[in-house]
Parts: structure tokens; C-alpha cells; sequence
């Protein structure tokens, strides 16, 4: 008998294609149902869900970070459902101008970055509002944008056109660390934490995975300081090393955790760790 045993699970995820691979998925799902968890895979934005009783779950695992996915964690929230993570940490985490605003008051190495408004009906010309950005590189990333999606690097001289091919809609502006080799990326899970290199972006399945690389002390400080600010149990950091160190450039609310070795059973860890503070 264990904690899980007869737990009734809802786990939140987007669908994927068929041609999807090495999410973590795959390995989380029957490690829960083999310590007796009853899981219902939830794909929040293919069905009507009831928010005048309490969803008929015992614990939420949030994976996905969709609108529909985080209004469904909210509403269970609201029934006194513990959530891993939750609905407001996954939110701000998602919102990238939040989130570095969080994390760069913090003194976490983050690099500087702007708020803008891009897209086609400002009624000043993309030139004069991004005039402070004219030199220099820069990546320009969607406020809400994940898994790799909603990124662009560009000089600032070319940044105006830029913005006005994107959608209407506030960007992050960061600038661009002049960085050698691979992201590190690290993957936590409660008190679990390890860390592999890959290239981005990252297209294939192999790159996805990367390699296993030594994580530095003072970026297993900063990664675990960014759950404490965000209020994360299990997310990924991306960091890049450059003439200043290294730098913090990215954080997604629990990640795929590809390549890392032993994430699985430190899910279903923290996971339970959840579901003990919860009971």
C-alpha cells in the first residue's frame, strides 16, 4: 500500500502527434500507475468541463501550459485540489515580461530586456519606438511563447522590420549574449536537479536529449532560486555561458526533461511529495 493507492490523478497535457517522441510522458504515466494512482490523461482543450462542482480528482498534475489547461487547474484549485504545479506559478512562469521582471530584481544573471508592443497598428512607426534598440543584437521572444516557439534573433538596426511582420502583441526584447557552445539546460524536480547540453534550437530527437553535462555550483544556486521566486516544484532552466558567466535566458514551467536520466522516478517523488502536503 502506498500514498498513490487508489489516488485519483488528473493529468493535464496538450495532445501531441503521432510522431512525437521522449517526452517524459511516456515513463511518468506508468511509474503513477504502478504505486496505484488512477490517472486520467486530460486534454483541457477537447472537452466541456464543469465548474460548478469539484473536479473529480485528488491531485492535478499540470504538464501542459495552455490557457485551457490553466483555467482547468485553477478551477480545482478553487475546490481545494493541490496542484503540481500550480495554475499561478505555471501562469507567471509562461509570462516571459513577468517572469524576467521576477527573476532580474532577484539579482538573478539574467540579460537586459525591454517590454515592447510589435505588430502592424501602432500608430508610431516600429523605427521610433524601438529607436534605443538600434544597436546591438537582440532576441525577440513572444510574452507567452514556449517550447522553443515565438523566438527570433535579430540586430537591432533590422528590428523595426521585424516588428512589423510579427502579430500585435507585447514581446520580450532581450539582448542577445554572445555566448560559445551549447545551452545547459537544467531540469529540477523538489530536491532533484541535473543538466545536459544541446544546441538550439534543438529539431531533432537526438539534439532534444543533448548530452549529460557537470552542473556548476553557482548555477544549481540560481536554478534553485528561481523555484523559490516562481513558486515552481518542477521546471527547467536554460542558461548560456559567456564572457560574464553564465546567463539565465529561459525557464519553462515542467519541461519534457529529455536526456535526463532519472527524472521519472524524480517526478513521481515530488509528485507524491505534493500529494503528502496536500492529504
Amino acid at each position: 500500500m502506498t500514498l498513490f493507492s487508489g489516488m485519483r490523478i488528473g493529468y493535464l497535457e496538450r495532445r501531441h502527434s503521432m510522431t512525437h517522441q521522449g517526452s517524459v510522458t511516456e515513463q511518468l504515466l506508468p511509474l503513477l500507475r504502478q504505486r496505484g494512482a488512477c490517472v486520467e490523461v486530460v486534454h483541457a482543450e477537447e472537452a466541456a468541463h464543469r465548474v460548478d462542482v469539484a473536479p473529480p480528482w485528488d491531485l492535478v498534475v499540470l504538464k501542459s501550459g495552455s490557457a485551457a489547461a490553466l483555467h482547468l487547474a485553477a478551477t480545482a484549485e478553487a475546490y481545494g485540489i493541490a496542484s503540481v504545479n500550480t495554475s499561478d506559478a505555471t501562469r507567471t512562469t509562461r509570462d516571459k515580461l513577468s517572469s524576467s521582471a521576477i527573476l532580474r530584481r532577484a539579482g538573478l544573471p539574467l540579460p537586459s530586456s525591454y517590454l515592447a508592443w510589435l505588430g502592424t497598428t501602432s500608430t508610431e512607426s516600429a523605427s521610433g519606438r524601438l529607436e534605443e534598440l538600434s544597436g546591438g543584437s537582440w532576441v525577440v521572444k513572444s510574452a507567452r511563447g514556449w517550447h522553443g516557439k515565438g523566438v527570433w534573433f535579430e540586430q537591432g538596426v533590422r528590428l523595426p522590420a521585424l516588428a512589423e511582420s510579427l502579430p500585435d502583441g507585447p514581446y520580450l526584447v532581450m539582448e542577445q549574449v554572445e555566448h560559445a557552445g551549447d545551452d545547459l539546460k537544467v531540469f529540477v524536480a523538489g530536491e532533484w536537479m541535473d543538466a545536459i547540453q544541446r544546441p538550439f534550437p534543438a529539431t531533432t530527437l537526438s539534439d532534444k536529449q543533448g548530452c549529460r553535462a557537470a552542473l556548476p555550483a553557482d548555477v544549481a544556486v540560481a536554478s534553485r532560486r528561481v523555484g523559490q521566486l516562481l513558486g515552481l516544484r518542477c521546471y527547467g532552466c536554460d542558461f548560456v555561458s559567456g564572457a560574464a558567466g553564465w546567463t539565465l535566458v529561459d525557464v519553462n514551467a515542467f519541461p519534457g526533461y529529455k536526456g535526463a536520466p532519472g527524472a521519472p522516478e524524480a517526478l513521481v517523488d515530488e509528485i507524491e511529495s505534493a500529494a503528502k502536503g496536500a492529504s
